[in-house]
């Protein structure tokens, strides 16, 4: 699907999602000069060849699921330096989400050991 974004409609429906396609039609539309894409499929690919002078954004959606991702990739980390994380008795928002509540005092935790 390949939407205006400014005017907030959708130009056409292409007939598949293959990169050829994609770039048949972009090189059919060189006026467009800013590409809001997925990160899926070789649609990065596509654009860059067929309008090599278009800035690539990324949409809102996708803007969000990186942030997301990110965020949950991260998360295991954050969790290995929970002071709390031992404290089995104490939930998650006493603990891990209200630092204040939760010090080394608090819970009892112990510095890891390097």
């Amino acid at each position: 699907m390949v939407c205006d974004l400014e005017r907030r409609r959708i130009v056409t429906l292409l007939p598949d999602r293959e990169i050829a396609t994609v770039q048949a039609w972009l090189t059919d539309h060189q006026d467009i000069g800013i590409i809001a894409r997925d990160r899926g499929g070789g649609y990065g690919e596509a654009a860059a060849k067929a309008l090599p002078r278009a800035i690539h954004v990324a949409d809102r959606w996708s803007l969000m699921e990186n942030a997301s991702s990110a965020f949950l990739d991260a998360v295991p980390e954050i969790d290995a330096f929970d002071p709390c994380r031992d404290r089995r008795h104490q939930s998650i928002r006493t603990c891990s989400l209200a630092p204040k509540s939760c010090n080394r005092a608090s819970c009892g935790a112990r510095r890891p050991t390097p």
